[in-house]
């Protein structure tokens, strides 16, 4: 009876041990897939930050070809690419469509653009637009000075430049085959922006707005 208890109890002792090897090495292998999966996420996290703090794009205006490029191709104006202005250019009136929408960053860097003929700079601008002036780059069909809408920032820039509330418009007589030179007044003026729905900070406006109604000299 005493042998039968004796081994009894080392089979119970032995039992345990294995119980308690499993649990622990049951524990080891979900330590160590936490840490697997620990050592993922960082991974993941490492790469989201790293395309996070990808560079953006970059395209500096150097002479007039350069802003002639820029002017006339859409893909510079997109939320990935950086600008900037590193010369005073002299565009010698050169006549330009404005910038439908403008997402990106544009830094000026304090230089100045002089006789382009644009309605507006931007029409739309939803980025960042810095340290840029603009002289005598209006002309007769003009409604603002530099955006017509802002909904993004633009700081330390200046337009310099008479905006005109009418425009000549001609129209050929069909009955008597001679053209008449209307003059159509313009609502809706602004020395520098049109409408502001975003941040405008230590900006100027030069000149003369006239208009028929709805007339700001800077907004």
């Amino acid at each position: 009876m005493k042998f039968r208890k004796i081994l009894t109890g080392i089979l119970t002792i032995c039992l345990v041990n294995l119980s308690f090897i499993s649990v622990v090495q049951l524990n080891a292998q979900t330590v160590d897939n936490a840490v697997n999966r620990s050592a993922s996420i960082v991974s993941d996290d490492n790469i989201n930050m790293q395309t996070a703090k990808s560079p953006m794009k970059e395209f500096v205006i150097k002479n007039r070809k350069d802003f002639s490029k820029f002017m006339k191709t859409p893909e510079y104006w997109g939320s990935d690419f950086n600008i900037k202005l590193n010369v005073n250019i002299n565009m010698i009136v050169k006549k330009f469509e404005p910038i439908n929408e403008f997402r990106g960053n544009f830094d000026g860097c304090g230089h100045t653009i002089k006789n382009v003929l644009l309605r507006c700079f931007v029409k739309n601008n939803y980025g960042k637009i810095s340290r840029v002036n603009f002289e005598k780059s209006v002309f007769l069909d003009s409604k603002c000075g530099f955006v017509e809408n802002n909904y993004g920032i633009i700081t330390e820039c200046k337009a310099k430049g008479n905006i005109k509330g009418y425009c000549i418009k001609r129209h050929f007589d069909l009955v008597f085959g001679f053209v008449i030179d209307r003059r159509e007044d313009k609502d809706n003026m602004g020395g520098f922006v049109i409408n502001n729905s975003g941040t405008i900070t230590n900006c100027k406006a030069e000149g003369n707005v006239n208009g028929n109604s709805y007339v700001g000299g800077f907004v």
